[in-house]
C-alpha cells in the first residue's frame, strides 16, 4: 500500500532475525545504519491481556479494536511528540488505534539506542509463542493502513 511515487524522503524497510536470541539482526542493522535514522517503527505483536484468564489492568488491547501503539515497554518509551504524530496520522486517516503499555520490547530497542525515536506498532494478539496464537484481521488491516500512512511522513 506504499506508493513509492508519493515518497518525498528515503524509506528503509528492514526484516530482522534472531530477535529471541538477543536482537541479533536488529543489532547488526543498527551498527550499520542506526545513527542515520530519523525514526524507527518496530512492527511486532502486542501480547494483549484480552483473554478469559488474565486481568485487563495491564497490556490490555482488545482484539478487533485496531492497531496498537506501544507507548511504553521494557525497551523504550515513545517520545510524546512522536506518539502524538502517530495518533494524528491515525485520526486523519480514520484508522482505529489503541495506546498500550506492556512488558517485553521489540527489535527497535536495539536501533533506538543510536538516537532515533523507537515506536512499537503492533496488532493485539493472544497466546503469543504458542501453536494457538489468535489475532483479528481487522487489526492487521488497521496496522497495514497505519504503516502506509506513516511512510508518507518525512
Amino acid at each position: 500500500r506504499i506508493d513509492p511515487a508519493k515518497l518525498t524522503h528515503k524509506l528503509i524497510l528492514v526484516w530482522t532475525t534472531g530477535e529471541e536470541g538477543g536482537l541479533l539482526g536488529a543489532r547488526a542493522f543498527a551498527a550499520r545504519s542506526g545513527a542515520g535514522l530519523k525514526r524507527v517503527y518496530a512492527i511486532d505483536t502486542f501480547v494483549s491481556s484480552d483473554t478469559p484468564l488474565e486481568q485487563p489492568m495491564f497490556a490490555f488491547a482488545p482484539l478487533g479494536q485496531g492497531a496498537v501503539l506501544r507507548g511504553l515497554d521494557d525497551g523504550s518509551v515513545a517520545p510524546r511528540a512522536e506518539r502524538d504524530l502517530v495518533i494524528r496520522v491515525a485520526k486523519a486517516n480514520h484508522i482505529p488505534l489503541q495506546l498500550g503499555t506492556t512488558h517485553g520490547s521489540t527489535d527497535g530497542s536495539a536501533i533506538g539506542a543510536f538516537g532515533a525515536p523507537n515506536l512499537g506498532l503492533s496488532w493485539p494478539g493472544r497466546y503469543s509463542h504458542t501453536p494457538g496464537e489468535v489475532l483479528d484481521l481487522r487489526d492487521v488491516d488497521a496496522l497495514t493502513r497505519l504503516i502506509a500512512a506513516l511512510a508518507l511522513v518525512p
